[in-house]
């Protein structure tokens, strides 16, 4: 029973992990930042630098 519950833990990390990670690389691959989905201050500084 025990060896049920810890390959069911083990599913629910890996799929989250696995999620996580494709959001991140679909994110990354639209010229967005991968690690934030807010305005971060590097995005601000680069869209001033774009307008000049």
């Amino acid at each position: 029973m025990s060896l049920l519950i810890n390959i069911v833990i083990t599913l629910v990390i890996v799929s989250i992990a696995t999620a996580i990670i494709i959001k991140t690389v679909k994110q990354s691959s639209k010229d967005k930042c991968g690690g934030c989905e807010y305005q971060c201050e590097t995005k601000m500084l680069l869209e001033k630098e774009k307008i000049k």
